[in-house]
């Protein structure tokens, strides 16, 4: 089981649906069994909107050899950085504290990765800016068609 730290523990800025949103124990099970569903072994992933880092955790503990996640919010990085080491995770998850885009921008991304994964869709599908992040999977995905692309 994954170590996540309390309400107390963060700070007050974080948004409240985070914590309802980490503790949803069915969206969680659902997202672990669909990536433990993946052969993973050796392979790179990245995933967009890591927030507490549960799934870049599930990717880790399910035998992806490296996780490149981005999140935006710098106090939602550092938690989730602070829940990676917790969980002994930290040699295999990189937390990059910025949007997508900007870490496509400034070559924070490898040129190929295995899998890209996002789980940023809300009750109105575009409310975390999906749009965009759409765009960027399409640009991390061409990385493997150009790998002179970053």
């Amino acid at each position: 089981m994954h170590k996540i730290p309390s309400r107390a523990h963060a700070d007050s800025q974080v948004p409240n649906w985070h914590f309802r949103m980490m503790r949803d124990s069915a969206r969680n099970a659902a997202i672990e069994a669909a990536i433990a569903s993946c052969n993973l072994t050796g392979k790179t992933v990245v995933e967009i909107g890591t927030g507490a880092g549960l799934p870049a955790m599930l990717f880790a503990r399910h035998g992806a050899r490296k996780v490149f996640t981005c999140e935006m919010d710098e106090r939602i990085a550092a938690a989730a950085r602070e829940i990676i080491r917790n969980n002994d995770l930290q040699d295999r998850i990189v937390v990059i504290a910025k949007s997508s885009r900007q870490a496509i921008l400034d070559g924070d991304l490898p040129s190929a990765p295995d899998i890209i994964f996002t789980e940023t869709l809300d009750s109105g599908v575009v409310g975390e800016g999906y749009e965009s992040i759409a765009e960027d999977i399409r640009q991390v995905a061409s990385f493997a068609d150009d790998p002179d692309a970053t």
